[in-house]
């Protein structure tokens, strides 16, 4: 998970140009500056090998990074990284300083799981999408979103969005759950994409897209607030809706299974 932190020490008073940065880099140094929150760009320069080191863990380049600047510690990610464009070597970094109660815009690699299954047998998976970008606060950045392969039946076929369903593998605790909604159907119609959905008068998250199944009837996928309790009747459009758990609420509590 992204919260896992590594603290670099990071060097100021760099001379700036081509030449010093060449010489840097020789010295196996990575020119970079540090920006954000309010803060004057500073210019530093950081050893590659423990910048490697942290970018190499599950996290990946969404990394929580504590740079030491002069003593002042600075809660970082990494926003850009420049290559040489032949050579492939890093060139330039730029860490933008976060919050860690405000939620920063990343991208999150997808990948695909459970692709051997009976219901994929004899097809070729062709992956599309290998990121997704996502707004969350820094300690619950999954690693990763895992597209579920058990949930397509192509033969069966399925309702709309229930190919896009992904479980989000994280050993931190998300603030919102996937969950499916069983809509009462004496009304003949179904939530718009984005309606709210509430808990009494306080709206506790959002529907992002329904549909009639022919076996179970009007349907939505909406994504709320993690503590609300499974059991408990929610409304949307004041239709009343059950829940049917598709994330777990405790996932954070349970062990990052092995692949």
């Amino acid at each position: 998970m992204a919260a896992d932190q590594i603290t670099l020490t990071a060097e100021t008073g760099r001379p700036v140009g081509s030449r010093s940065s060449r010489r840097l880099r020789a010295e196996g140094k990575v020119p970079a500056v540090v920006y954000g929150a309010g803060t004057d760009p500073t210019a530093i320069a950081v050893r590659w090998s423990d910048l490697r080191a942290a970018l190499i863990t599950d996290a990946g380049m969404n990394a929580l990074i504590t740079l030491d600047v002069d003593g002042d510690e600075r809660l970082t990610i990494v926003k850009d990284m420049q290559r040489h464009p032949v050579r492939r070597d890093v060139t330039h970094v730029d860490f933008i300083v976060i919050d860690r109660n405000k939620a920063i815009d990343v991208d999150v690699p997808v990948v695909l799981e459970d692709t051997e299954g009976d219901n994929l047998a004899g097809l070729v998976v062709d992956q599309q999408l290998f990121s997704l970008a996502i707004s969350a606060k820094p300690g619950s950045i999954p690693n990763e979103l895992g597209w579920i392969g058990p949930a397509v039946h192509l033969e069966k076929g399925c309702y709309r969005g229930q190919e896009t369903v992904a479980r989000v593998h994280t050993l931190g605790r998300p603030p919102r759950r996937l969950t499916l909604l069983h809509l009462d159907g004496s009304e003949n119609r179904l939530p718009v994409r984005g309606s709210d959905v509430t808990l009494g008068e306080k709206a506790i998250g959002f529907v992002g897209t329904s549909a009639r199944h022919h076996e179970l009837g009007p349907i939505a996928l909406a994504l709320i607030k993690r503590n609300v309790p499974v059991d408990a009747v929610l409304t949307v459009e004041a239709m009343p809706a059950a829940q049917e758990v598709i994330v777990d609420p405790e996932v954070g509590l349970h062990v990052r299974p092995q692949r």
